[in-house]
């Protein structure tokens, strides 16, 4: 997500002008206020619209809602994928779950595809992905697949998650397990991950995920 909002601009500003700029040429106004009224409505924005955003050191409106505006400007002209890089960096747990949470909801609603780079996100932010792609050092895909199905395949490769830190999100947890050193206590090395998955990752999926989404649903 390369776009960012103007500071001097108020948050419907922000997506009007993007709007303009984005669309195709003839695009009636009537489509485009139509969208931009989705959007704020989607994002929860109605109530800052006429808000000035502001400078990051004197903001006007709140991180969440910088974030969100940021995100509409991305998806004015409602395109198939749209790649987030980082979009909860700077906001605390709750406010990330709140973003992630409105930004599923309008992925689902507009159709769009969402890619989203995530460090170190919460438990809470960690469920609401439908997808999880988790790369090694060497930028090699160890685990393709639902969130909740992570920890059982990694569990059978010898990676636990124990009680000591139930604290701590599975998010941090699988980071941890493919960037860590080489261990005796392990079947699969953090450096063969990508090897494994590529050779048998995508069969274990096939084979468990469906008992694995029982055991979510029960």
């Amino acid at each position: 997500m390369k776009a960012n909002a103007h500071v001097l601009s108020a948050a419907r500003e922000n997506l009007e002008y993007a709007a303009c700029l984005r669309m195709r040429p003839g695009t009636p106004a009537s489509w485009r206020s139509a969208v931009v009224y989705a959007i704020l409505n989607d994002l929860e924005l109605f109530h800052r619209e006429n808000r000035m955003v502001g400078p990051e050191q004197r903001p006007a409106i709140s991180g969440g809602e910088r974030k969100r505006v940021n995100i509409g400007m991305g998806i004015v002209t409602l395109p198939p994928v749209l790649f987030l890089d980082e979009p909860t960096t700077g906001l605390d747990s709750s406010m990330s779950r709140q973003v992630v949470h409105l930004v599923k909801g309008l992925a689902q609603i507009m159709s769009i595809n969402m890619v989203a780079v995530v460090h170190q996100p919460s438990q809470a932010v960690f469920e609401l992905f439908d997808t999880l792609m988790l790369l090694t050092n060497e930028k090699m895909v160890a685990y393709q697949g639902p969130p909740w199905a992570a920890a059982a395949y990694f569990q059978q490769l010898g990676y636990g998650f124990s009680s000591v830190r139930e604290h701590i999100s599975h998010a941090e947890s699988l980071l941890d397990f493919v960037t860590k050193a080489d261990s005796t206590r392990v079947k699969v090395q953090p450096r063969d991950l990508g090897a494994a998955w590529q050779m048998c990752g995508s069969k274990w999926l096939r084979r468990n995920a469906s008992g694995a989404l029982e055991d979510e649903l029960e």
